[in-house]
């Protein structure tokens, strides 16, 4: 599922639609098929080839810069390794378990509920108008942060759910 939020201050008004929704195995599977072909780069290949059930973190999510103050809807593109390669591997993903798909079908940190996964590699996500580096935001974080240019809080609201 996903949702949509209103972000606001005195200098600006934006929506953003966070989350994947239903179409999230396809998305998955699509984003993975591109790591392992090259299209994210050497290290992002490196990691899904040779890590035995290696996930990757693609939930559309907000980034801020405090430097500048803008905001960015971007995948976080974050790598995870198994704790337990074993008990990974018996993990149940619908009709089949991990070890019957021969990798995990579908990943996001929300569903890791037991802490099956480590962090490995943090992508950086830097600002297009400033090159400073931005920062992974939810509604809670960001309404306590203050816009550089107009000094105000920024006000978050959900204005929908969507899937």
């Amino acid at each position: 599922m996903g949702v949509g939020i209103n972000v606001s201050c005195k200098c600006r008004s934006k929506s953003y639609m966070l989350g994947i929704g239903m179409l999230f195995p396809d998305t998955y599977k699509k984003t993975v098929d591109k790591i392992k072909a090259g299209k994210y780069g050497d290290e992002g290949k490196n990691i899904m080839d040779t890590i035995k059930y290696a996930v990757v973190d693609i939930e559309s999510s907000l980034y801020l810069c405090k430097h500048c103050g803008n905001l960015i809807q971007t995948e976080p593109m974050d790598y995870y390794a198994p704790k337990d390669v074993s008990k990974v591997a018996k993990l149940d993903y619908g009709i089949k378990t991990v070890e019957g798909w021969g990798e995990v079908p579908y990943w996001a940190p929300y569903m890791d509920f037991d802490h099956n996964f480590s962090l490995i590699k943090k992508t950086t996500h830097v600002c297009p108008i400033c090159k400073h580096e931005m920062i992974r935001v939810d509604e809670e974080q960001l309404n306590k942060e203050k816009c550089p240019k107009c000094g105000e809080h920024y006000k978050v609201f959900q204005d929908m759910l969507w899937d």
